[in-house]
């Protein structure tokens, strides 16, 4: 509301009747997506794996050799260690706050391109046939 109101005082029209920015640009984006609990699931998965593959020794190494405010350690994977480290946390809530962080990005990706790109979407897990079908057919159709 803030944003239309500030739009209106600047440019003397609603913010409605703005034009729509033209792409400067000509992009194909192909977003893949699929439905919510189908998603979480994978990223559960994926940082459970993550984990069996050494992620804790992985976050070890990279903290003896760099400062504990290293942009490094900053990243979703990394930081939660740190409490668990300090014996702050438990191995299993270092492990949940890794999959609640990955989930939240995640989300905020998916609405970051549902908002800001023209994205075409596909669910290459409830039906990859399909969805390499479509993509294809897109990309065939943007090149020509």
């Amino acid at each position: 509301m803030i944003r239309a109101l500030e739009v209106i005082e600047t440019t003397g029209r609603k913010f409605s009747a703005q034009a729509v920015p033209v792409p400067v640009y000509d992009t194909l984006v192909l977003g893949l997506t699929t439905d919510r609990p189908a998603l979480y699931a994978r990223i559960d998965q994926r940082v459970d794996q993550m984990v069996e593959s050494g992620l804790e020794a992985e976050v070890r190494r990279v903290l003896q050799n760099t400062a504990p405010s290293a942009q490094a350690l900053k990243a979703i994977g990394y930081k939660e260690w740190l409490p668990y480290f300090a014996g702050q946390a438990t191995l299993a809530e270092t492990v949940g706050l890794i999959k609640k962080n990955s989930r939240h990005y995640a989300k905020r990706q998916l609405t970051y391109f549902r908002h800001q790109l023209p994205t075409h979407w596909l669910d290459m897990i409830a039906d990859p046939e399909g969805g390499l079908a479509q993509a294809q057919a897109l990309v065939a159709n943007w090149l020509d």
